[in-house]
Protein backbone atom coordinates (compact mmCIF):
# COMPACT_ATOMS: atom_id res chain seq x y z
CA UNK A 1 0.00 0.00 0.00
CA UNK A 2 1.33 3.44 -0.93
CA UNK A 3 1.02 5.89 2.00
CA UNK A 4 -1.59 8.55 1.37
CA UNK A 5 -0.37 12.06 0.60
CA UNK A 6 -1.94 14.35 3.19
CA UNK A 7 -2.97 17.93 2.53
CA UNK A 8 -2.80 20.26 5.53
CA UNK A 9 -5.46 22.44 3.93
CA UNK A 10 -7.86 19.51 3.52
CA UNK A 11 -7.24 18.23 7.02
CA UNK A 12 -7.74 21.74 8.44
CA UNK A 13 -11.13 21.95 6.77
CA UNK A 14 -12.16 18.52 8.04
CA UNK A 15 -10.93 19.25 11.57
CA UNK A 16 -12.97 22.47 11.55
CA UNK A 17 -16.03 20.39 10.70
CA UNK A 18 -15.29 18.11 13.67
CA UNK A 19 -16.30 21.07 15.82
CA UNK A 20 -19.72 21.35 14.20
CA UNK A 21 -22.67 21.53 16.57
CA UNK A 22 -24.52 19.34 14.07
CA UNK A 23 -23.67 15.82 15.16
CA UNK A 24 -24.12 14.31 11.70
CA UNK A 25 -21.68 16.78 10.15
CA UNK A 26 -19.06 16.19 12.85
CA UNK A 27 -19.34 12.42 12.42
CA UNK A 28 -19.10 12.72 8.63
CA UNK A 29 -15.90 14.75 9.01
CA UNK A 30 -14.53 12.08 11.35
CA UNK A 31 -15.37 9.39 8.79
CA UNK A 32 -13.53 11.28 6.04
CA UNK A 33 -10.53 11.78 8.31
CA UNK A 34 -10.59 8.06 9.15
CA UNK A 35 -10.20 7.36 5.45
CA UNK A 36 -7.03 9.45 5.43
CA UNK A 37 -5.47 8.36 8.70
CA UNK A 38 -6.28 4.66 9.01
CA UNK A 39 -4.58 2.47 6.38
CA UNK A 40 -7.16 -0.32 6.47
CA UNK A 41 -10.21 1.93 6.67
CA UNK A 42 -13.26 0.96 4.68
CA UNK A 43 -15.75 -1.85 4.22
CA UNK A 44 -14.99 -5.36 3.10
CA UNK A 45 -12.55 -8.06 4.23
CA UNK A 46 -8.81 -7.56 3.90
CA UNK A 47 -7.01 -10.59 2.48
CA UNK A 48 -3.74 -9.97 4.30
CA UNK A 49 -1.91 -11.75 7.09
CA UNK A 50 -1.48 -10.16 10.50
CA UNK A 51 2.19 -9.52 9.69
CA UNK A 52 1.29 -7.84 6.39
CA UNK A 53 -1.36 -5.72 8.08
CA UNK A 54 1.18 -4.60 10.67
CA UNK A 55 3.68 -3.74 7.95
CA UNK A 56 1.06 -1.64 6.14
CA UNK A 57 0.22 0.17 9.35
CA UNK A 58 3.86 0.83 10.24
CA UNK A 59 4.69 2.14 6.77
CA UNK A 60 1.61 4.35 6.68
CA UNK A 61 2.16 5.99 10.06
CA UNK A 62 5.90 6.33 9.53
CA UNK A 63 5.12 8.47 6.48
CA UNK A 64 2.69 10.64 8.47
CA UNK A 65 4.82 11.25 11.57
CA UNK A 66 6.46 14.64 11.56
CA UNK A 67 4.21 15.90 8.79
CA UNK A 68 2.88 19.45 9.04
CA UNK A 69 -0.37 18.13 7.59
CA UNK A 70 -1.46 16.67 10.95
CA UNK A 71 -0.79 19.86 12.92
CA UNK A 72 -4.50 20.87 12.84
CA UNK A 73 -5.09 17.88 15.13
CA UNK A 74 -2.75 19.44 17.70
CA UNK A 75 -5.02 22.46 17.87
CA UNK A 76 -8.12 20.24 17.95
CA UNK A 77 -6.99 18.31 21.02
CA UNK A 78 -6.34 21.59 22.83
CA UNK A 79 -9.19 23.81 21.72
CA UNK A 80 -11.77 21.71 19.92
CA UNK A 81 -15.22 20.57 20.92
CA UNK A 82 -15.54 17.51 23.13
CA UNK A 83 -16.03 15.36 20.02
CA UNK A 84 -13.02 16.92 18.27
CA UNK A 85 -10.75 16.59 21.31
CA UNK A 86 -11.63 12.94 21.77
CA UNK A 87 -11.16 12.21 18.08
CA UNK A 88 -7.79 13.96 18.00
CA UNK A 89 -6.55 12.10 21.10
CA UNK A 90 -7.38 8.77 19.49
CA UNK A 91 -5.88 9.51 16.07
CA UNK A 92 -2.73 11.16 17.42
CA UNK A 93 -2.18 8.07 19.52
CA UNK A 94 -2.61 5.77 16.54
CA UNK A 95 -0.20 7.84 14.43
CA UNK A 96 2.35 7.86 17.24
CA UNK A 97 3.90 11.21 16.39
CA UNK A 98 6.11 12.02 19.38
CA UNK A 99 5.21 15.72 19.07
CA UNK A 100 1.69 14.81 20.15
CA UNK A 101 2.68 12.77 23.21
CA UNK A 102 2.50 15.61 25.79
CA UNK A 103 -0.82 16.72 24.32
CA UNK A 104 -2.34 13.26 24.72
CA UNK A 105 -0.95 12.99 28.26
CA UNK A 106 -2.51 16.34 29.14
CA UNK A 107 -5.82 15.13 27.72
CA UNK A 108 -5.92 12.59 30.58
CA UNK A 109 -6.87 15.58 32.74
CA UNK A 110 -9.57 16.91 30.40
CA UNK A 111 -12.90 17.87 31.96
CA UNK A 112 -14.70 15.42 29.68
CA UNK A 113 -14.60 11.70 30.53
CA UNK A 114 -14.94 10.92 26.80
CA UNK A 115 -11.74 12.83 26.08
CA UNK A 116 -9.93 11.24 29.02
CA UNK A 117 -10.97 7.81 27.77
CA UNK A 118 -9.69 8.60 24.27
CA UNK A 119 -6.41 9.80 25.76
CA UNK A 120 -5.97 6.65 27.86
CA UNK A 121 -6.59 4.56 24.76
CA UNK A 122 -4.37 6.74 22.60
CA UNK A 123 -1.40 6.40 24.95
CA UNK A 124 -1.31 2.64 24.55
CA UNK A 125 -0.11 3.12 20.96
CA UNK A 126 2.96 5.06 22.09
CA UNK A 127 3.94 2.45 24.69
CA UNK A 128 6.16 5.13 26.17
CA UNK A 129 7.51 4.50 29.71
CA UNK A 130 7.45 8.24 30.46
CA UNK A 131 3.63 8.11 30.44
CA UNK A 132 3.46 5.56 33.26
CA UNK A 133 3.07 8.12 36.12
CA UNK A 134 0.17 9.85 34.33
CA UNK A 135 -1.53 6.53 33.61
CA UNK A 136 -1.09 5.44 37.22
CA UNK A 137 -2.86 8.63 38.32
CA UNK A 138 -5.62 7.79 35.84
CA UNK A 139 -6.30 4.61 37.84
CA UNK A 140 -8.02 7.00 40.27
CA UNK A 141 -10.20 8.62 37.58
CA UNK A 142 -13.89 9.08 38.51
CA UNK A 143 -14.97 7.23 35.35
CA UNK A 144 -14.70 3.43 35.41
CA UNK A 145 -13.96 3.05 31.70
CA UNK A 146 -11.10 5.57 31.95
CA UNK A 147 -9.61 3.68 34.89
CA UNK A 148 -9.84 0.35 33.08
CA UNK A 149 -8.40 1.76 29.87
CA UNK A 150 -5.48 3.26 31.80
CA UNK A 151 -4.83 -0.17 33.32
CA UNK A 152 -4.77 -1.76 29.88
CA UNK A 153 -2.32 0.86 28.61
CA UNK A 154 -0.05 0.24 31.59
CA UNK A 155 -0.06 -3.46 30.80
CA UNK A 156 0.93 -2.87 27.19
CA UNK A 157 3.81 -0.63 28.27
CA UNK A 158 4.97 -3.51 30.51
CA UNK A 159 6.45 -1.26 33.16
CA UNK A 160 7.43 -2.92 36.43
CA UNK A 161 6.67 0.39 38.18
CA UNK A 162 3.00 -0.13 37.39
CA UNK A 163 2.74 -3.45 39.25
CA UNK A 164 2.06 -2.20 42.82
CA UNK A 165 -0.54 0.37 41.66
CA UNK A 166 -2.23 -2.26 39.49
CA UNK A 167 -2.37 -4.70 42.40
CA UNK A 168 -3.96 -1.97 44.54
CA UNK A 169 -6.33 -1.16 41.68
CA UNK A 170 -7.39 -4.83 41.58
CA UNK A 171 -7.91 -5.06 45.32
CA UNK A 172 -10.16 -2.02 45.59
CA UNK A 173 -11.94 -2.46 42.27
CA UNK A 174 -15.19 -3.86 40.98
CA UNK A 175 -15.46 -6.71 38.47
CA UNK A 176 -14.38 -4.65 35.47
CA UNK A 177 -11.45 -3.16 37.35
CA UNK A 178 -10.29 -6.60 38.48
CA UNK A 179 -10.47 -7.91 34.92
CA UNK A 180 -8.55 -4.93 33.56
CA UNK A 181 -5.90 -5.24 36.27
CA UNK A 182 -5.43 -8.96 35.62
CA UNK A 183 -5.10 -8.38 31.88
CA UNK A 184 -2.46 -5.74 32.53
CA UNK A 185 -0.55 -7.80 35.09
CA UNK A 186 -0.61 -10.75 32.70
CA UNK A 187 1.10 -8.63 30.05
CA UNK A 188 3.74 -7.43 32.52
CA UNK A 189 4.39 -10.89 34.03
CA UNK A 190 6.02 -9.62 37.19
CA UNK A 191 6.46 -12.31 39.90
CA UNK A 192 5.06 -9.94 42.53
CA UNK A 193 1.59 -10.30 41.05
CA UNK A 194 1.58 -14.10 40.82
CA UNK A 195 -0.07 -14.64 44.23
CA UNK A 196 -2.87 -12.28 43.27
CA UNK A 197 -3.47 -14.01 39.94
CA UNK A 198 -3.55 -17.42 41.61
CA UNK A 199 -5.96 -16.21 44.29
CA UNK A 200 -8.20 -14.76 41.58
CA UNK A 201 -8.79 -18.29 40.29
CA UNK A 202 -11.15 -18.66 43.25
CA UNK A 203 -13.05 -15.42 42.67
CA UNK A 204 -16.83 -15.78 42.69
CA UNK A 205 -17.11 -13.99 39.33
CA UNK A 206 -16.49 -16.22 36.33
CA UNK A 207 -15.05 -13.43 34.17
CA UNK A 208 -12.47 -12.65 36.83
CA UNK A 209 -11.56 -16.34 37.14
CA UNK A 210 -11.21 -16.71 33.36
CA UNK A 211 -9.03 -13.61 33.13
CA UNK A 212 -6.84 -14.96 35.92
CA UNK A 213 -6.38 -18.17 33.91
CA UNK A 214 -5.32 -16.16 30.87
CA UNK A 215 -2.90 -14.10 32.95
CA UNK A 216 -1.33 -17.21 34.47
CA UNK A 217 -0.97 -18.72 31.01
CA UNK A 218 1.11 -15.69 30.04
CA UNK A 219 3.29 -16.13 33.10
CA UNK A 220 3.80 -19.78 32.15
CA UNK A 221 4.60 -18.89 28.54
CA UNK A 222 7.21 -16.37 29.66
CA UNK A 223 8.73 -18.90 32.07
CA UNK A 224 9.03 -21.51 29.31
CA UNK A 225 10.61 -18.97 26.98
CA UNK A 226 13.18 -18.01 29.60
CA UNK A 227 14.02 -21.62 30.31
CA UNK A 228 14.89 -22.15 26.64
CA UNK A 229 17.40 -19.30 26.55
Amino acid sequence: MTPVALSKFRISRLVARLNSRVEAEAKQAASELDGLFYPNYGPGPREVTAAEAQQITDTHYRAIRGSKAIEPLFKAILEGSEFARAYAATVLGAIGDIRALPLVVDALSDASPKVRLAAARGLRFFREPSTVPALIRALQDPASDVRCSAACSLGLIRSAKAVPPLIEFYERGDRDSKVAALHALGYICDPRSLPLARAALLDKVRKVRNTAKSALAQYDFKRRQESQV
